[in-house]
């Protein structure tokens, strides 16, 4: 339940109830099934991604619906038919025999497996801005801790899935127009376009530097023997010296795309 609505759930049925307009909870008038399973085999479960947007188990997939029964997004494909799953923002814990299953909601990528025999329930517990998972067996209750959105982001920018770590970012401000102000989306674009220079992948790194509006002193300072040096020049190889003439174009081509900016900058 939520303020849009009820969401419930039989064996094999799911029904939704959406308030009347004179709140009269009595009425049936808005009581109405969006979906029926007719395979016994199928443990029919649901969780809230939002206020008026659920997720249903079916065979094998999420179907994401509304109150109305609609939905615009694909469904989620399983690996494995869930027993019952829970949506800890972002992402989907699914539980199947002997493990569970964690999904990313932003791109249905299977991202972890957690192994653990006779999982029987997954319990959502919101605790200031982040949701741990409690979980049980026959025998232990299990806490799983969640990391807070920064500090997954930190993981992902760490192990290199960097497009990954810059959705997880933006999918934290909803206002598409707030994007170009949002310190973390910024602070994201800028990592990942440092790692991108320094990988040599430069036509990327520039674009997002571009659209941060980065300053061109911080990218100064990714150039290797760029800055001032008290000793002499030092020999570079064949590979590390075209390394550096790439570096300096790209740093080059920024500049001279802002030229007029950075004129009425002091240095």
């Amino acid at each position: 339940m939520d303020e849009c609505g009820i969401l419930a759930c039989s064996k094999t049925t799911y029904f939704t109830y959406r308030p009347t307009t004179n709140n009269d909870r009595r009425s049936t008038g808005s009581l109405q099934t969006i979906f029926t399973s007719h395979d016994p085999s199928i443990i029919a479960c649901f969780t809230n991604i939002k206020p008026g947007e659920y997720l249903l188990n079916g065979p094998n997939i999420g179907i994401t619906t509304t109150l109305e029964g609609t939905s615009q997004r694909t469904p989620m494909m399983f690996i494995s038919q869930p027993n019952d799953f829970i949506y800890s923002h972002p992402y989907l814990l699914v539980l199947v025999k002997d493990y569970i299953h964690i999904y990313s909601y932003l791109d249905d990528q299977l991202k972890q497996e957690i192994p653990l025999k006779n999982c029987q329930t997954l319990i959502n517990i919101s605790e200031e801005n982040r949701n741990n998972i409690l979980t049980n067996t026959r025998d232990s209750i299990y806490l799983l801790e969640s990391l807070s959105i920064k500090e997954q982001i930190d993981q992902l920018l760490n192990t290199y899935p960097l497009q990954e770590a810059l959705t997880l970012a933006e999918n934290t401000c909803p206002s598409i127009e707030k994007h170009s102000t949002d310190l973390l989306i910024l602070s994201t674009k800028k990592r990942i376009g440092l790692i991108e220079f320094n990988a040599m992948n430069v036509i990327r790194a520039l674009y997002l530097f571009d659209d941060i509006n980065l300053d061109f002193h911080e990218i100064m300072l990714q150039i290797p023997n760029f800055l001032p040096l008290y000793s002499p020049w030092p020999d570079l190889d064949e590979n590390t010296k075209s390394q550096y003439i790439l570096l300096l174009n790209a740093f080059c081509d920024y500049m001279t795309k802002r030229s007029e900016e950075f004129s009425c900058q002091s240095v």
